[in-house]
């Protein structure tokens, strides 16, 4: 499946984004739990407890630990309001050096309100908190440490080196390690090494749980790559320990994803059939879970249900597309299809502008075996599986392609039909005319360097009045030209001249060939003609068709030649059936034998089936005919 470079490092890496919650963590439980601890109003606010005074200028309070500056709080202007709450105002800087694993968190904002009991704090006026790389800003940020929630209600917004974002509310729950974003959410992750292009995420709610490393969007939610995008009703995720790399990412109602310039992987360009990759990828389902590797940066597993949609575009406008109820792709580390797999009215279809035309496969069941590059499409019950195109349509219980040689195999009672070129009356093999052509079988194979058809038990090959069996036979895609062996029955239409309807011969051979080429039909061994009253028996036989008609011009048998009608018998090396003029010619030191009157030698045996006369010609000098009326 390409690279597949819809990757974690990249794609997948809009998780991240979620970490902001962390620093909200670290605001709630670091800074105001531990500031009831050890943070002190100076003794002159004791006094402005009791009498509400005037505002106090210029704040300075450090927090020491042994000979360590734990907090270090300035602002400039300090009081107790008529809520009977704590102010700071002006210039407002709260500093926790080392306090969350090892990292300074620094506090910003124009005025920061809290009670006598450090259970509710209040920072308004440009409210910034910085952790690590990560910059928080609000008009307003709110901690009640009773219902364990820091919260805002107006627009938030973050930044760092690799992700910046806003939103309209922000609510984090510390009891469920909870963050929620609600109204206007954006996200944006910045370039990486990997990439130039930042991805986007926008939804209407974001929430995410910072100990299970869960997160879900609802609302619509959008997602923007470059030229890539996806959308759904509804997105969950859930990070591997590390944090660093997703484990599985899931798309719910109506989940569209478009891929673009992801799938190009020149190590599958050697297949011939079904690539799956390409410059555009479009997937289209109900629900679209993706599974990533826990260590790597890749997908490891897509899984796709409800209307499942794929369709890879490459550059020169070729394309392959599957449909089906259920889809999944599971893929090796280094991005290569291992396995695809697709149940429930599947349908796959392909077009390559510089072969012939389309390509549709449908069945119950199709399945991709990468590491043997093998597709399986199987049926269920009285539907089969299906392949056809422009020329042919093939139905089997089971199908196999072989995607690197384009081969083909079937099981289970096989139904061929090859469709004449349109607008031609041209023939294929002597099977002629605009219909098509039918074939039934056990078990088929088609060689794509050969272009050769091959059939295997009890095959019958039939268009019209023209019929074929045998059990083994194998049939020239582009040219008509058929071999068979085994049992092989032909019946083959004539129209004796003067007559409208037509009559036909029963050919029974061990083997038949039709040499396209020179347009003749040559049956070996055991050879059996049945034409009306008339039977002949020989160990080679010849049919020259007729060029324009393709239909039967002449008959030529040769080798111990024998012709049954009725009671007489003819032997000689040679004859020659003219099958419009509906007569039989015996040469070859022919014998006439009579099972009633005895024997007749002469230098010719004719067999007139019209009106049943036998004429034996003599060769000597003194000529003589003696006609029979048998």
């Amino acid at each position: 499946m390409g690279n597949s470079k819809f990757q974690a490092r990249t794609t997948l890496r809009f998780i991240s984004a979620g970490m902001i919650v962390i620093v909200l963590v670290a605001i709630g439980v670091n800074i105001m739990t531990r500031s009831k601890r050890q943070i002190q109003v100076p003794a002159i606010d004791t006094e402005l407890e009791e009498q509400k005074i005037d505002k106090k200028e210029a704040l300075e309070v450090r927090g020491m630990k042994g000979d360590r500056e734990v907090e270090h709080i300035t602002a400039d202007k300090h009081y107790i309001g008529d809520d009977n709450l704590y102010h700071l105002e002006g210039n407002v800087r709260i500093y926790l050096p080392n306090r969350i694993e090892g990292d300074d968190v620094l506090i910003l904002g124009e005025q920061v309100i809290h009670d006598a009991e450090w259970t509710y704090f209040w920072l308004q006026g440009d409210a910034t908190v910085e952790f690590e790389d990560l910059v928080v800003k609000s008009p307003v940020l709110e901690y009640d440490a009773k219902k364990s929630v820091l919260k805002t209600d107006q627009t938030v917004r973050f930044f760092s080196e690799s992700v910046s974002g806003s939103a309209k509310m922000c609510d984090y729950y510390f009891g469920e390690k909870k963050a929620e974003l609600r109204q206007d959410v954006h996200l944006n992750l910045l370039p990486s090494k990997e990439t130039d292009v930042s991805i986007e995420i926008d939804t209407l709610y974001f929430e995410y749980f910072v100990g299970k490393g869960r997160g879900k969007a609802e609302g619509r939610v959008e997602l923007t790559h470059g030229e890539s995008r996806a959308s759904a009703g509804l997105m969950e995720l859930v990070l591997a320990a590390s944090r660093q790399q997703i484990k599985s990412l899931f798309l719910k109602d109506e989940a569209k994803i478009l891929l673009v310039g992801e799938f190009r992987d020149v190590s599958s360009s050697d297949q011939t059939t079904l690539v799956l990759h390409g410059d555009r990828c479009r997937i289209e389902a109900e629900e679209i879970l993706i599974r990533g590797f826990v260590d790597l940066p890749q997908v490891q597993r897509l899984e796709a249900t409800g209307g499942c949609f794929f369709r890879f575009v490459s550059e020169e406008g070729r394309f392959t597309q599957i449909e089906g109820e259920c889809i999944t792709f599971d893929l090796s580390q280094e991005g290569k299809l291992k396995e695809l797999l697709a149940n429930g009215n599947v349908k796959i279809s392909e077009d390559d502008k510089q072969k012939e035309g389309p390509r549709y496969i449908e069945g119950n069941k199709a399945q991709v075996l990468g590491n043997e590059k093998l597709l399986v499409i199987e049926g269920e019950d009285a539907s089969r599986a299906r392949i056809w195109s422009k020329g042919s349509e093939i139905a089997a219980q089971k199908l196999k392609i072989f995607l690197e040689s384009n081969n083909l195999e079937t099981e289970n009672d096989t139904n061929v039909i090859i469709y004449p070129e349109e607008k031609t009356q041209d023939s294929f093999g002597f099977f002629g005319g605009e219909n098509p052509v039918f074939i039934a079988t056990k078990k088929m194979s088609y060689s794509e360097v050969r272009k050769r058809f091959y059939f295997n038990g009890e095959t019958k090959i039939w268009q019209m009045k023209e019929t074929i069996k045998a059990q083994e036979m194998s049939l020239g895609a582009k040219t008509g030209d058929i071999r068979a062996r085994g049992s092989v029955e032909t019946v083959l239409p004539y129209r004796p001249k003067g007559e409208k309807e037509d009559q036909h011969v029963r050919i029974e051979s061990s083997t038949m060939e039709y040499d396209a080429e020179k347009n003749v039909i040559i049956y070996r061994e055991n050879v059996t003609l049945k034409a009306k009253e008339i039977v002949m028996k020989t160990k080679l036989m010849t049919i020259f068709l007729d060029e324009e008609s393709g239909r039967m011009g002449r008959i030529v048998a040769r080798d111990n030649v024998v012709v049954t009608q009725k009671t007489y018998e003819g032997h000689g090396e040679e004859a020659r059936f003219d099958v419009q003029e509906e007569i039989i010619t015996l040469v070859g030191n022919p014998v006439l034998i009579d099972k009633n009157k005895g024997r007749t030698e002469g230098g010719k045996l004719t067999f007139y089936m019209a009106d049943g006369r036998i004429v034996v010609e003599n060769t000597d000098r003194e000529r003589s005919i003696t006609i029979i009326k048998s």
